[in-house]
């Protein structure tokens, strides 16, 4: 039975992410997803472009497998590449919220039954095996879309070489790939491949 217990713990625990959770990103506290999306769809048609992207993307964090954020973020010009779960299409839907959260618990009850008992432990097994797969997919998108290093500018603010000369100016909610920081600057690349330092403080990631 302990088997049993810790394997329907794991298998939701792993889903959690995927159905309304919580999200904590930037300058927000503690929220759902829907609440940052609501929120930057609101900023977004009053035409504050730096706080509609700072709340779409922190909704696309919280929710790396729903269309929504990515397609809001899109609508007011944030140029989101296309991300691990847009590539996988259909193949990413089953781990989408209660679905996955169904299907993982699923094969955390089936496996727990295969591997504790001996009577029906091989369609329990079989069973098990085909929900984890079911979900493995979309799971691995939505966790390697939750790593990608993306950031926004809060507000209009400026790109920067390492001795503080100006490349170019930065409008308020330009996606950023971020990397290291350095002393109050962040190194971040732009979408058509340029690199230098923008100030973190006119970052939200």
């Amino acid at each position: 039975m302990k088997i049993l217990f810790w394997l329907l713990l794991w298998a939701i625990a792993v889903c959690a992410y995927s159905a309304e959770t919580p999200v904590k990103t930037g300058s927000f506290s503690t929220f759902s997803w829907t609440d940052a999306y609501a929120r930057g769809c609101a900023a977004a048609t009053a035409g504050d472009r730096g706080t509609a992207a700072v709340a779409l993307l922190a909704a696309h964090r919280g929710a790396v497998l729903r269309d929504e954020p990515r397609a809001a973020l899109r609508a007011i010009g944030v140029a989101l590449p296309t991300t691990w779960c847009e590539w996988l299409g259909p193949l990413a839907a089953p781990a989408r919220g209660w679905s996955g959260l169904a299907l993982c618990a699923l094969a955390g009850l089936a496996l727990g039954v295969g591997l504790g008992l001996r009577s029906g432990r091989r369609w329990a097994l079989v069973i098990g095996g085909l929900a984890m797969l079911a979900v493995a997919p979309g799971l691995a998108a939505a966790n390697l879309d939750a790593r990608t290093p993306w950031a926004v500018t809060r507000t209009a603010t400026a790109l920067f070489d390492s001795g503080g000369a100006l490349l170019q100016p930065l409008p308020a909610g330009t996606l950023v790939r971020t990397g290291r920081t350095v002393a109050t600057q962040v190194l971040v690349t732009l979408d058509d491949g340029r690199r230098g330092l923008v100030p973190s403080a006119d970052l939200a990631r």
